[in-house]
């Protein structure tokens, strides 16, 4: 029903200024305000059916807890459904899935299993989902990421730009993982006096660029001075037995061939013979007649046994190396890489053949020209196309968790095509993880549909425009307003909280309902705390699409915890009305006191009696024990 005809009700008793909201709101705030069930019940159809029985048509199946989720009976699902459809056909079922890490980040760091098992753990709650609604599109609540986690330090601070005052994010200190260890540390960003950098300058994607850099030039120096020590042992040892020293030939007969000198071919030979641990019988004649000849040879064994080794490593970083770089190249796709890319394809292909004969050690020289030559290829790749092993910690999130999402809206779409679940990627708490303010999400939301749409085209034969249309529909967001309240904490004010919602606003598919001071994850009505309710719907209003068909559900544990009473009216009286609605509602089941005076609903006598003493006072009744009239004690 439209707001137009909706009652306005008595001013929000704390601020007059709610008064009127919900007529500029202009919907019918009871079919549109939702509740969620108690997350810590395995038994959601027991949940879910005592809030219908008060007359919800939106309720939210909370189930944060994965080992919860998993005590949930299949059969429960579809339970739910058919207790849906016979409720009435404007009941709507929405599921909060399991808080599950879409990066595979964990408190030991990053590995690729731990992302593949949160996508399988997803596509199952994905599927449960559907089950709520085979013929509709579930939304299915995901956060972005996991509390606990390593996050970035961020501040509001207010700083002069230009000729006016404004805050702005300042980061105090960033998280980087190394993505081959999936080890993250923290980064200090304290501003370096060589590059007469100040705090306002330093920038993390630079700082983490010049340490890659530094890395990699550190690699290639490790690797060029083994390289550069295996060459020198080996041509040392080589070198010295194309022909000993004068003076160890005393003694020996000329006969004996190795007095003569050995050749680079010779030397190679009785070196893979000193492998095994056997001695030539020349060497064992030389040391009968002479100890110090058979010690020099020894000796000239193990320089070329060092050079062996030092190549041998320098040649096995050398291939990690290669396909750190590789890899880099290869997923930058620009022009520049792609030619980077072909100078390692051809040294690659060059050495192909003799692979295996490196491996053995009278090739050793062979494998010192191998090395040399891969330094000189990876040595001419551009500064600017060096791996990036080191990332921020949230540019990597956004990355693997994108990868996650799509994959797992892909496997979706796939199964149930247009009665797929909406992926919607709830912020978390700010500042308590890595993903939670408003820029972040839309981030991640960007790049998961972007990912989609490709997967979609190569995977499903989808023409761009329509992989884009599903990526649209199917991955959007859910906007929290007591979790993006908490950057009060870190010093922003309301301000900053609507520029955070208007990023969010496009994307917007869900709207969770809970309210805090901005200090601690509280979960109150609205109306209880400080979150700027009628900015932030106003914003939503006007950058968001079909805003009265959002489902707004109600997150309010720790009241329900404490006090023991619904949040809904309180919540209803934040929007600027009464708990008098319009919708049908057991709850609000007086149907609204849409003609003022004239009102009679069906349930009126049996709630508030046949005068009009106990209607509420804006309706010409009286408050209990005071004149309706002027307010004061009655005898």
């Amino acid at each position: 029903m439209s707001g137009d005809y909706f009652y306005e009700g008595a001013d929000y008793g704390f601020d007059p200024e709610y008064g009127g909201f919900s007529r500029s709101y202009s919907e019918n705030l009871s079919r549109n305000i939702g509740v969620a069930t108690d997350l810590r019940m395995a038994n959601q159809l027991k949940a879910v059916s005592e809030k219908l029985n008060t007359g919800a048509t939106t309720v939210e199946i909370a189930t944060v807890s994965p080992d919860v989720f998993e005590s949930i009976p299949q059969e429960h699902f579809k339970e739910l459904n058919r207790l849906r459809k016979l409720v009435g056909k404007n009941v709507e079922l929405t599921l909060h899935a399991p808080l599950v890490e879409p990066t595979g980040l964990t408190k030991r760091g990053w590995a690729p299993y731990e992302r593949e098992q949160a996508e399988r753990q997803m596509i199952d709650a994905v599927k449960k989902a559907h089950d709520l609604n085979p013929d509709g599109n579930v939304v299915t609540t995901f956060h972005a990421s996991v509390a606990g986690l390593p996050a970035e330090n961020v501040i509001w601070e207010e700083r002069t730009i230009g000729d006016e005052k404004k805050k702005i994010q300042v980061i105090k200190e960033a998280v980087i993982i190394d993505e081959n260890t999936g080890n993250f540390a923290p980064l200090s960003l304290k501003p370096s006096p060589f590059l007469s950098e100040d705090e306002n300058t330093v920038e993390i994607k630079e700082k983490v660029s010049q340490i890659n850099e530094k890395n990699w030039y550190d690699q290639l120096h490790h690797l060029d001075y083994a390289a550069e020590q295996g060459e020198t042992a080996l041509e040392r040892g080589l070198k010295a037995l194309g022909g000993p020293p004068e003076e160890l030939k005393r003694g020996v007969k000329e006969e004996v061939a190795i007095m003569k000198g050995m050749s680079e071919e010779e030397a190679l030979k009785h070196y893979k013979e000193h492998l095994t641990g056997k001695e030539s019988k020349e060497i064992k004649i030389l040391g009968d007649v002479n100890p110090g000849l058979r010690n020099f040879f020894n000796d000239r064994m193990q320089d070329i046994s060092y050079g062996d080794i030092n190549l041998r490593q320098a040649y096995n970083n050398l291939r990690e190396l290669f396909d750190q770089t590789y890899r880099s190249l290869e997923s930058s796709g620009s022009k520049a890489a792609l030619e980077d890319k072909k100078k390692l394809d051809d040294f690659r292909n060059e050495i192909v053949p003799d692979i295996e004969e490196l491996n053995k050690p009278g090739n050793v020289k062979q494998l010192a020209r191998t090395v040399r030559e891969g330094i000189h290829v990876l040595r001419s790749i551009e500064a600017k196309q060096i791996p990036q092993v080191l990332k921020p910690i949230k540019d990597f999130a956004i990355e693997k968790s994108s990868e996650t999402f799509s994959n797992v809206a892909l496997a979706s779409y796939k199964e149930f095509g247009e009665s797929s679940p909406i992926l919607s990627l709830e912020n978390p708490p700010a500042g308590t993880t890595i993903i939670s303010s408003g820029e972040d999400l839309r981030k991640l939301i960007d790049e998961s549909r972007e990912k989609f749409k490709l997967k979609a085209m190569k995977d499903l034969g989808l023409s761009e425009s329509q992989a884009k249309k599903e990526a649209e529909k199917i991955i959007g967001a859910t906007w929290d307003l007591g979790h993006i309240n908490m950057i009060r904490k870190h010093g922003a004010g309301v301000e900053e909280l609507k520029e955070e919602t208007r990023k969010i606003a496009p994307v917007l598919k869900h709207i969770h309902l809970s309210d805090n001071f901005g200090l601690e994850h509280t979960e109150l009505p609205m109306g209880m705390g400080n979150v700027p309710t009628k900015e932030i719907f106003k914003i939503f209003k006007e950058e968001s699409k079909n805003l009265d068909k959002i489902k707004k559900v109600i997150e309010a544990g720790q009241w329900y915890q404490h006090f023991q009473t619904t949040p809904f009216g309180e919540t209803l009286r934040a929007f600027g009305s009464p708990i008098y609605s319009g919708g049908p509602n057991q709850y609000l089941e007086s149907r609204g006191y849409f003609a003022g005076y004239g009102a009679n609903p069906e349930i009126h006598h049996s709630m508030y009696g046949a005068g009009f003493a106990n209607l509420p006072v804006e309706l010409g009744g009286q408050m209990s024990g005071r004149s309706r009239v002027s307010g004061a004690p009655l005898e």
